[in-house]
């Protein structure tokens, strides 16, 4: 007991350096509404959520029928990672900091003003409640909220609307991607049912619940009026069997709708699709490709086309393999190949020039302000290859947002500043590894093309969209080609002809202008047309969404006059406010200055005062966490000599310090005994995670289990080593077991593995346990791509504990109801998947989903150190899995096996997951 208590003693002693660097490195800023926590360099970030969630919230209030009392907001910096939640349940917000400028999340006057009013919506939508089950969420805790248990398309679907209408120039419904998925799916009647709706479906992979949600919403405010949804969800939150909308929709909320709008939902749905099957919309005939799923940037090239794919192979049950590539198209073949395949995204794309394929990817590594991924975040990387993708090397590594390869081999680069709002422009020699500054600008830029000695670039300032100017680097100077309020993308430069994509009216377009004369002309033939191309073979190739996703087409097109409209720049809605520690004045006035059409605070100062803005600091999370929000439930069991009285209660911090807390407590008049059971997930001293349980339940049990991420890498090869140690107490605290592990992690184009090892020590002397043993456990799990739509699983567990009981050490072979009864020797568990049938649809009320089933063909053999034919244990046989939705939570795997054991036995189960 002394060693135990000495170790211990040692390990506390040296993480106190790191709790007291954890205390100091969280402030906040809030307002009676508003509390937003962020790290030393987010000053400006955290004052623009104050600003932007103050100046919409009215409105977002008004939209979902409900005020929250104070939203709690943390600001992550994980490079360039695009994403924010909400988690309505412990009240917090998480907003990550890298602004799109490449996907259908770009098209937004500002990235604070599209994710914070995004996920505030989600919080005030999901947390209105009242009448009983306001009073059962309030004795029972946030669990217990009445609109969690609701479709997806309708808890993304609101979001999606209304971001979209703080602007004409903001939002996913203005951007004109997703009017053309549902415009294709309607010509092609595949709009999915209610049930399927509520779920991701491989039979519309860039459609889903947020695409049909948003439309749905808009279909209904556009008819009934936007000041309909506060009443539904007034309605919906204030009746007890809501709670029953997972399992019986037709119950409350379907009546719900029937109150609120006047027709049933099934209804309501039936019109939505209607109304799309009605609009024009003109989708091209000459498919090349058929795979569908996503592509984008297509370019052409010496007689063959190119353009970035993704997509997902279906492979088994709830599974598929992801693949992220450039593919290469001979338009005389029409046959297509991935040329290059890699496991992320291209996050500053790919340029072909001097006969090389240069391209991006992303990678990760350590230095980030964020707790989410333990201070790791995402930058990219700049590759080069020849144009079959092999001889593949790094050339740089940095915040690449663009690039572009120079004639003369160097790179032309432009990384993000460190707040993510201006760019760098660098010239790079790959060959003497010298970089030169060329120019600096407050303006994001986001891609790069050059022409000859001309640069144009696509780049965005304060509060606007995507536009496109030229670059002078002799005059530093940036000036405006076409630049309106809209989002403008330039795709192409040959000569005079600029080549560029825009969002005009909500609706998708190409174009093409002229430099020299200023004209403009539209490709107008079809409703999508993107990335249009000229082929030598004089055919035009372009990319256009059907329901299977995007593809490639060579129907002709014609390019019409068309006039760039004039619209004029909105007034943003409040200043661009830079803080300054211990100066009151802004440090760029131009961004700061007040004017007649905007009245906000101008600098740091005057908004603190305006806002009424409180400063804090880490002891906001502690307040946090100690309230017992998630759940307090009180505990009442009783039999005919006994009964216990106790409670339940979880929490969280906001900052993911300590993720999760749950107290469960109650005393027993039998025993006249207090049992007390406490669990804590701590990362607060991270790269240190634990996970802690103490008990006096069941004679005492105490578990410590922490590790650490020491490696992690996105591309094939090793990607992560994690290694820990886990720490035991059981059996009224007699045995005590010490279990230092590693794990890695390792992936290749068509599969990945995971490979853990661990050492089991019980110590009479060192550890005071009741027993010795030492002991190693290992376990490999391989996932395998066989053919397109099939996979290969197996699970190798080995292990020499010689002291363990036989019980303790291997897992329980398929068609045996026990494990074998060894603790030295090997087992192998191997499936072979395959989907067999696409079902794709569901019952909505009672809710039931299925998505596919799946056939598998499996062995399993226990081999024991000491083979023998009649301790050795195998089975073989036959599976079929289902995938079910249900409850809106996702999809789930349950189904049948039969098979034959060793013994020729013949066995029937059920299963519940895979390998169960």
């Amino acid at each position: 007991m002394k060693h135990i208590a000495a170790i211990i003693s040692i390990y506390l002693l040296c993480l106190i350096p790191l709790s007291l660097s954890a205390w100091t490195n969280w402030d906040t800023l809030s307002t009676a509404k508003f509390k937003v926590f962020y790290q030393p360099g987010m000053e400006n970030e955290a004052m623009a959520t104050i600003q932007t969630l103050e100046h919409y919230r009215p409105y977002l209030e008004k939209l979902t029928g409900n005020t929250y009392r104070q939203a709690d907001i943390k600001l992550e910096d994980i490079g360039n990672l695009v994403n924010g939640y909400a988690n309505p349940v412990g009240n917090v917000i998480a907003l990550f900091r890298y602004p799109p400028t490449g996907d259908e999340l770009s098209l937004c006057d500002d990235w604070t003003q599209a994710v914070a009013t995004h996920e505030y919506i989600h919080l005030l939508q999901m947390t209105k409640d009242s009448g009983i089950p306001r009073l059962i969420r309030q004795i029972f805790g946030n669990l217990l909220y009445v609109q969690l248990h609701q479709p997806m398309w309708m808890t993304e679907g609101i979001t999606v609307y209304g971001e979209s209408q703080l602007s004409p120039t903001a939002g996913r419904l203005n951007g004109g991607y997703y009017t053309s998925l549902i415009s294709a799916l309607a010509k092609e009647d595949r709009l999915p049912s209610l049930t399927k709706a509520a779920y991701y479906s491989s039979d519309t992979p860039l459609a889903h619940y947020y695409v049909f949600g948003g439309s749905f919403h808009s279909y209904l405010a556009r008819t009934y009026g936007e000041d309909k949804f506060a009443v539904l969800y007034a309605d919906n939150s204030s009746r007890v069997e809501s709670y029953a909308n997972a399992a019986m929709p037709s119950l409350s909320l379907d009546l719900a709708y029937a109150r609120t709008y006047g027709k049933p939902l099934e209804l309501l749905w039936q019109d939505w699709q209607q109304s799309e099957k009605a609009k024009p919309y003109q989708m091209p005939l000459e498919r090349v490709t058929y795979d569908g799923w996503n592509k984008s940037e297509l370019s052409y090239h010496s007689g063959k086309l190119y353009y970035i794919a993704s997509k997902a192979d279906k492979s088994g049950p709830g599974t598929s393999f992801y693949h992220n590539g450039i593919a290469c198209l001979d338009p005389s073949t029409k046959q297509n190949k991935f040329i290059i395949k890699q496991s992320t995204e291209f996050p500053a794309s790919y340029h072909i020039a001097n006969n090389q394929l240069y391209y991006s990817r992303n990678q990760i590594q350590r230095g980030f302000a964020n707790n989410e991924n333990d201070g790791f975040g995402y930058v990219s990387e700049i590759m080069v290859s020849d144009l079959d993708g092999n001889h593949s090397r790094l050339l740089y590594k940095g915040a690449v947002r663009a690039f572009y390869p120079m004639p003369d081999g160097t790179l032309f680069i432009a990384e993000d500043t460190q707040n993510y709002q201006g760019s760098m422009l660098k010239r790079y020699n790959p060959i003497t590894q010298q970089t030169t500054d060329q120019y600096n600008t407050e303006k994001l830029i986001s891609a790069i093309f050059v022409d000859g000695q001309r640069i144009f670039v696509n780049a965005r300032d304060y509060w606007k969209n995507s536009s496109i100017f030229q670059l002078d680097l002799v005059s530093h100077k940036l000036t405006p080609i076409i630049d309106t309020p809209s989002w403008e993308s330039i795709t192409s430069i040959d000569g005079d002809k600029l080549g560029f994509s825009a969002v005009y009216d909500g609706n998708t377009g190409s174009y093409q202008y002229n430099l020299s004369s200023g004209t403009c002309t539209r490709y107008a033939d079809f409703s999508d047309v993107r990335s249009p191309v000229q082929a030598a073979d004089g055919n035009t190739y372009f990319l256009s969404i059907n329901g299977d996703g995007l593809d490639v087409y060579a129907d002709k097109l014609n390019l019409k006059p068309f006039s760039i409209p004039k619209t004029p720049y909105l007034q943003p809605p409040y200043n661009q406010i830079t803080y300054n520690e211990g100066d009151k004045q802004p440090s760029n006035p131009n961004l700061a200055s007040k004017d007649k059409a905007n009245s906000s605070p101008a600098t740091w100062d005057e908004a603190i005062s305006t806002y009424n803005i409180h400063k804090g600091s880490y002891a906001d999370n502690i307040k946090h966490l100690l309230v017992p929000r998630m759940l307090h439930l009180p505990i009442l069991e009783g039999t005919s000599d006994s009964l216990s009285i106790g409670l339940v209660l979880a929490g969280n911090d906001v900052v993911g310090d300590f993720p999760q807390w749950q107290l469960t407590g109650y005393y027993d008049t039998f025993q006249s005994k207090a049992f007390v059971d406490f669990q804590l997930e701590n990362s607060f001293f991270r790269p240190l995670h634990q996970q802690i349980q103490v008990s006096n339940i069941d004679n005492g049990h105490l578990s410590l289990n922490q590790y650490a991420t020491l490696y992690q890498r996105m591309h094939y090869g090793l990607n992560s080593i994690v290694s820990g140690f886990s720490y035991t107490a059981k059996d009224s605290y007699l045995r005590r077991i010490l279990s230092p592990y590693v794990s890695n992690g390792l992936s290749w184009a068509s599969g990945n593995a995971k490979l853990s090892n661990s050492l089991v020590w019980e110590d009479k002397e060192n550890l005071a346990s009741n027993r010795n043993r030492l002991g190693w456990q290992g376990q490999l799990g391989i996932r395998q791509q066989t053919t397109k739509h099939s996979e290969f699983n197996t699970t190798i567990n080995v292990a020499y504990d010689p002291d363990a009981p036989s019980d303790e050490v291997f897992y329980h072979l398929r068609g045996y109801r026990h494990e074998i009864p060894a603790n030295q020797g090997a087992t192998i568990r191997s499936t072979l998947y395959h989907p067999l049938f696409k079902v794709r649809e569901g019952i909505w009320s009672p809710h039931i989903y299925m998505e596919d089933i799946t056939a598998g063909l499996f062995f399993d053999a226990a081999l024991p150190k000491d083979n023998t034919k009649a301790n050795a244990q195998y089975s073989y046989g036959a599976e079929l899995i289902a995938e079910i939705g249900a409850a809106f939570y996702g999809i789930a795997t349950t189904g049948i096996r039969a098979g034959y054991d060793k013994d020729g036995n013949i066995f029937a189960e059920m299963i519940l997951g895979i390998g169960y």
